[in-house]
Order: structure tokens, then sequence, then C-alpha cells
């Protein structure tokens, strides 16, 4: 007769903290961690995996030295659903993800989640990583929330200005043919809580593909929208390019 005392139990547990384990090292040499955690909880994770390692050892020792207290055969059918059915609530999601290859975020979510706008800064700028006296401004990774920002909040002074940067094409429902956005998406903890961001940009852009990555070139311009003076890029050249290795930013909100 099976037994199903504190010691099996001990032993399940010891299995899905080990699949748990080898869950993040699985994320983390594929590369696919940094695509649902921040960059910021990464280190996190690998102590997660550490302890998740080291606590399953000790638990499947321990089990070793319980002996079940119930042998009757009345309670074994019991015994067996207590024992399968909250094991599996962890053991199913461990499973989907361990045969899962794709962890981006699909159209329809993106869509849910729609465009963020407006500037979370409240003060200009001094020196940034660049230079609007050159007349062209590149947006990188990482001054990409620095240029968004004062975009936003100091319009006037950025208007008439080249602007070149890299992203996917994000449309929204009641976006018109001629407009879409270049944005990125950003994780401020994990991809529960992503957000995309994205420039505005009007012109012949009906042949870019929604949810491609290109590289694109425009001039800084203003339209009024509901009300509120936004600023909106007129795209003047465009170029089909790979997704970077790293498709997510951190999102910057503090206040220097």
């Amino acid at each position: 007769m099976r037994k199903y005392g504190a010691g099996f139990h001990r032993k399940l547990e010891a299995l899905l903290l080990l699949a748990s384990g080898l869950m993040i090292f699985k994320l983390y040499v594929s590369g696919n961690l940094s695509h649902i955690l921040a960059d910021r909880m990464l280190p996190f994770s690998i102590i997660a995996l550490v302890l998740f390692s080291v606590i399953s050892v000790c638990l499947f020792q321990s089990g070793k030295t319980h002996v079940s207290s119930c042998d009757c055969c009345g309670c074994e059918t019991s015994k067996k659903k207590q024992v399968i059915y909250p094991y599996l609530l962890f053991g199913i999601p461990l499973f989907l993800g361990f045969i899962m290859t794709d962890f981006s975020l699909s159209e329809q979510v993106l869509a849910n989640k729609g465009l963020q706008n407006g500037a979370f800064l409240t003060k200009k700028m001094e020196e940034g990583s660049y230079n609007l006296e050159k007349g062209a401004i590149q947006v990188t990774d990482e001054n990409y929330f620095e240029v968004f920002n004062h975009l936003y909040t100091f319009l006037d002074d950025m208007e008439g200005k080249q602007i070149s940067l890299a992203g996917f094409v994000y449309r929204e429902p009641d976006f018109p043919n001629n407009q879409i956005a270049i944005a990125r998406l950003t994780m401020t903890c994990c991809i529960a809580d992503a957000n995309v961001y994205g420039f505005i940009f009007r012109g012949d852009v009906e042949k870019l593909k929604t949810n491609q990555w290109y590289e694109v070139q425009g001039k800084i311009g203003k339209e009024t929208y509901k009300g509120e003076v936004i600023p909106v890029i007129r795209l003047n050249t465009f170029n089909q390019i790979q997704p970077p290795k790293e498709q997510y930013l951190s999102e910057y909100t503090s206040i220097e």
C-alpha cells in the first residue's frame, strides 16, 4: 500500500522548488529572463535560484526521515487528492514554462495596454546626452526617456529639429491610416507592469507593418489633439531592422 505522509509531501515540495530553480536557470541561459523581469530584479532572481536549490535539497533529505502516519485503506483515495491537486497548481505553470519558447507580448495584449504619453519630469534638462544646437537628435536606449520627456515638456525648443530612433510599429484602433507610433516596451518590475511608450509619426506609414522593427528619421512638429498640443514627427525615411537583443527599457521615473 502506498503511503502519503509528511515525508512524501516534503519530497514533492522539494521537486517543485527544484523545478522553479531550473526554470529560472533556463530563462537566464536562453536570455528570456530579461523579457519578463526588469534589469533591477535580475540579481534577486539569481538569489532565488540558489535558495530554491538549497531548500529543495534540505527538504528532500528531511523527507527521508519521516514515516507515514497513515496506513489505512479508507483514507487512501482522499490522500491522493490532497497530494495531487495542490501541487498541480504549481506544476502545470512550471511545465508550460519549460515548453514555451516565446515570451514576448502579443499584439492584442499591447493594444489593450494602450500608448503612454505625456511627460513625467517637471524641470528642464540641463546638458543632456543629446545636443539641441546640432539640429539633429539621436534617440538611444540610454537617453530615450530624457528625449521623450523633453519633447513633451519643452516642445517649442525642439520643434523643427530632426530626430532619429528605432522601435517597433504600434497602432491603436483610433489611429488614422497616416499615423503610427514608433514604440518601446518598458518594465518597472516585471512583464505584468509593462508599458508602451512611443513617438507619434505621421506621413506615408501604410507600408510599415505593426510590431515590425524600424529605424526611422523625421522632423519634429506639433499638433492639437483633444485640446492639447502634442509632438508629432513627420516621417522622412525608414529602414526595417531586426529586433535588438534587449527589447525592454527600464522605465525612468525619478526627478533629479
